[in-house]
């Protein structure tokens, strides 16, 4: 026996229980996932190599079922030619949160806080240089130019706390090396006077 095919209707009229179930688009393996709340979401449930894998595809209303049968076919696609789509979106996600603002609180979450009783001091000033302009690209798309543009007229202490904080992007291998390193500052080194 066959399952039917979702239609509009059916899936309108899916209603909560009291645990989360899933309902068969036909023999197809997409599936309309309905939760407790009444919320709806699609998934597609796959096979890659001997693991079952679910990849989500989105939530209903905003995903249509006619593109819930598109995005899905593109998945079962993906997978037939040996690629994992919900690996593929996993490290997507990742990346980005590899975004100049995560791997800044990143940085002085596990670098300068432990490390560094100046941490907020250093937090504050690359909030103020590379997050502001910079903070919703990812890390591994920050180029010297971009720097060079951000940084015109920055002391050296503040040229100083971005090299550092690229430096150790590298070391966590968010990026293949360091956009600041050929950074210099024009400003004279002044000395400070120690208490």
């Amino acid at each position: 026996i066959q399952a039917r095919r979702l239609t509009k209707l059916s899936v309108e009229a899916a209603k909560p229980r009291a645990e989360r179930f899933e309902l068969s688009d036909g023999g197809s393996p997409l599936r309309l996932v309905v939760f407790p709340s009444g919320a709806k979401s699609w998934i597609v449930r796959f096979r890659v190599g001997s693991r079952t894998r679910k990849l989500t595809v989105g939530p209903y209303p905003a995903l249509s079922l006619a593109d819930a049968r598109i995005t899905a076919a593109q998945a079962l696609s993906a997978v037939a030619l040996g690629s994992d789509p919900a690996e593929t979106k996993r490290r997507q996600r990742e990346r980005q949160s590899e975004t100049v603002r995560a791997a800044v609180d990143d940085y002085v979450q596990r670098w300068q806080r432990p490390r560094n009783k100046t941490a907020e001091e250093v937090k504050a000033v690359l909030s103020r240089v590379l997050v502001t302009p910079l903070g919703s690209r990812e890390v591994c798309d920050i180029t010297r130019r971009d720097l060079k543009r951000i940084l015109d007229g920055a002391n050296r202490n503040t040229i100083a706390k971005v090299k550092h904080f690229f430096r150790w992007c590298a070391r966590q291998d968010m990026i293949e090396h360091s956009p600041a390193d050929a950074l210099a500052s024009d400003e004279p080194v002044v000395s400070r006077d120690r208490v």
